[in-house]
């Protein structure tokens, strides 16, 4: 009885697989390095991700999750929100041991602050400044005509 041949990919799609690339993806892995860690070429994860929509959407879920999580930190930085809490061990005067949970707060940072604004509030450090409805088009290779009035 001949052999079938089967892909390498199969290994790929099952659930465990598509877990380990969605993990590679939100730990900030490149699709050259995900082509890597499976242990085939650029090309042909390229090929992958067009023939295969499950490891598309493992890879798209994956950055999603680390984006969501970068904004949670850069949120919690730029308000000073309430740090993890840690575990102190504590004496009392009587010599008695216990363990303590103490929040930390974070001071607020002024430039994550600013940052947070000016890319969700559409804040703007100068006030004459006027928002550009669109972008000028330029086309390569094309003089602007004058405009007469």
């Amino acid at each position: 009885m001949p052999k079938t041949k089967t892909g390498k990919y199969h290994r790929w799609i099952t659930p465990d697989g598509l877990a380990q690339i969605e993990n590679w993806a939100a730990k900030g892995c490149l699709d050259k390095e995900i082509a890597r860690n499976i242990g085939i070429s650029f090309s042909t994860f390229y090929a992958w991700l067009h023939a295969h929509s499950e490891i598309a959407d493992a890879i798209k879920t994956g950055r999603a999750e680390s984006i969501v999580a970068i904004e949670n930190t850069a949120f919690k930085l730029a308000t000073g929100a309430v740090d993890e809490q840690t575990i102190v061990k504590v004496r009392d005067a009587e010599g008695n041991e216990r363990v303590e949970m103490r929040k930390r707060r974070l001071k607020p940072d002024t430039a994550m602050l600013i940052f947070m604004l000016k890319n969700r509030a559409g804040y703007s450090d100068n006030p004459n400044a006027k928002p550009m409805e669109s972008a000028p088009t330029i086309i390569l290779g094309v003089k602007p005509k004058a405009i007469n009035d």
